[in-house]
C-alpha cells in the first residue's frame, strides 16, 4: 500500500470521527425538536445544492484535464442564481425560520463542493484531505466549547455558528480558486466547451439529484407529518447507524476489489456481517440506554429502544450494497438505480400505513424499504454473471 493511499484513509479516518464528536456536541447543544429543526436545515442545503450545481465541479473538472478552463466563474455564477431561485421556492413550500441564512448557506455550499471536485486534480490530493478534516474540525472543537461553557443553547445561536464555521471554510475555498485560477490561465486561454460542460453536467447532476433524493427523502417526509422532534430522534438512531455502515463501507471496498481480481471474498464478507448481526441482536438491547445516554444525553432516551432497529437496517442495507458491486463491474446502473427506486416507494408506503406509531412507525418502513432493496440485490447477485463465474 503507497503513502498516498496509506494518507487518503487515515484522512478519511479522522474525518469520521470527528464529524461523530461533531454530532455528540451538537445533540447536547439542541433540544430534541431543535435538533430535528436543524437536521431539516442541513437537509435543505445540501438537497437544493445539488439541485443547483451537482456535477459541475466534476464537469469542470473534466475539462481542466482537457486543457479547457477559462469563464469557469459563469458557470459558478449559474449556479449560484439557481440555488437562490430554488431556496426561495423551497421556503415558500417548506417554510423555514431561517431563508437568509439558508440562502448564505447554499451559497458556501456550492463553492466548498466545487472547490471539493477540483482539488481531486492534484494526484497528492492534499487539499481534498485538508477540506475533509477541517469543517468536522472546527464543528467538534466550536460546539464542545460552546457546550462545556454555557449548556444547552438555541437554534439560533448554532445555526449562526454553523454558518460562521462555513464562512472560514469557504475564505480558504475562495483563496485556493484564486491561486489555481492564476495558475491555469498562465497554461490554458482555451475557453470551456459549452456543449461538453453542459452535457457532462446534466448527466452527473441526475445521478446526484437522485442520490440525494433518496438520502434525504426520510428527513423531509418525517418533518412534513410527524415534526421536528420525530426528527430529533430519527437523525441520532442514524447517527448510531451510520457507525456500524463505515466499518461495512469498507467491507464493499474490499469484495468489489476482489471481484476485479477474480477473487471471491463473499464468504468471509458474510461471515463478519454474521458476527456484527449476533453481536448487534443480543448486546445492543442491553446497553442501548447507557449508550444514548453517554453520547447525547437523557433527553434522547426515547430513541434508545429502537437502537438496535436501527444497527439491524444498517446491516441490511450495507450487505445490500455489497452484493450490489457486481452490478456496479457489470454496468447495469440503470438497475441499482431501480432497485433504489422501488425501496424509496415502500418506504414512503409503510411510512404512511405506520405513520400512528410516530418514531416506531418510522423505523418500521425503514426496515421494509432495506429489506426490499436487500431481496432485489440477491436476485441480481444470482442473476447476474461476471464472465468468469
Amino acid at each position: 500500500m503507497n503513502a498516498k493511499l496509506i494518507k487518503l484513509i487515515f484522512a478519511t479516518f479522522i474525518s469520521s470521527i470527528l464529524s461523530v464528536f461533531s454530532s455528540f456536541f451538537l445533540a447536547r447543544l439542541l433540544s430534541v425538536e431543535e435538533r430535528g429543526e436543524f437536521q431539516l436545515f442541513l437537509s435543505l442545503i445540501n438537497y437544493i445544492t445539488i439541485i443547483a450545481s451537482g456535477g459541475l465541479g466534476f464537469s469542470i473538472a473534466l475539462s481542466i484535464k482537457n486543457k479547457h478552463y477559462l469563464n469557469w466563474e459563469k458557470y459558478l455564477a449559474y449556479s449560484i442564481i439557481f440555488s437562490i431561485v430554488i431556496a426561495l421556492i423551497t421556503n415558500l413550500i417548506v417554510y423555514s425560520n431561517f431563508y437568509i441564512i439558508l440562502v448564505i448557506n447554499v451559497i458556501f455550499l456550492i463553492i466548498s463542493n466545487y472547490t471539493l471536485e477540483l482539488s481531486k486534480i492534484d494526484h497528492n490530493l492534499k487539499l481534498y484531505q485538508y477540506l475533509n478534516i477541517q469543517q468536522p474540525l472546527l464543528s467538534s472543537l466550536i460546539y464542545f466549547v460552546v457546550y462545556y461553557l454555557y449548556g444547552e443553547q438555541s437554534i439560533k445561536l448554532i445555526v449562526n455558528i454553523y454558518t460562521a464555521i462555513m464562512f472560514l471554510q469557504i475564505a480558504f475555498c475562495i483563496y485556493f480558486l484564486a491561486k489555481m485560477d492564476k495558475r491555469l490561465k498562465a497554461e490554458s486561454v482555451i475557453p470551456l466547451d459549452k456543449q461538453f460542460v453542459r452535457k457532462n453536467w446534466f448527466k452527473q447532476n441526475l445521478l446526484q439529484v437522485f442520490g440525494a433524493t433518496s438520502a434525504n427523502l426520510d428527513k423531509f417526509i418525517i418533518a412534513s407529518f410527524l415534526g421536528n422532534y420525530v426528527l430529533g430522534l430519527y437523525a441520532i438512531g442514524v447517527i448510531f447507524e451510520a457507525l456500524i455502515t463505515r466499518f461495512t463501507n469498507m467491507l464493499s471496498d474490499y469484495y468489489y476489489s476482489g471481484l476485479i481480481n477474480k477473487l471471491n471474498r463473499l464468504k468471509i464478507i458474510v461471515i463478519l456481517i454474521a458476527l456484527a448481526s449476533f453481536a448487534t441482536i443480543f448486546i445492543i438491547p442491553f446497553i442501548a440506554d447507557k449508550l444514548v445516554t453517554i453520547a447525547f444525553g437523557k433527553k434522547y432516551l426515547d430513541i434508545a429502544p429502537l437502537l438496535v432497529f436501527f444497527f439491524i437496517n444498517s446491516i441490511l442495507s450495507s450487505m445490500s450494497w455489497i452484493l450490489t458491486q457486481k452490478m456496479l463491474i457489470l454496468g447495469k446502473q440503470i438497475l441499482v438505480i431501480t432497485r433504489q427506486l422501488v425501496s424509496m416507494i415502500i418506504f414512503v408506503i409503510g411510512f404512511f400505513l405506520f405513520r400512528h406509531l410516530e418514531i416506531y412507525g418510522v423505523v418500521y418502513a425503514l426496515l421494509l424499504a432495506s429489506i426490499s432493496r436487500l431481496l432485489i440485490s440477491i436476485f441480481y447477485h444470482y442473476k447476474f454473471k461476471l464472465v468468469d463465474e
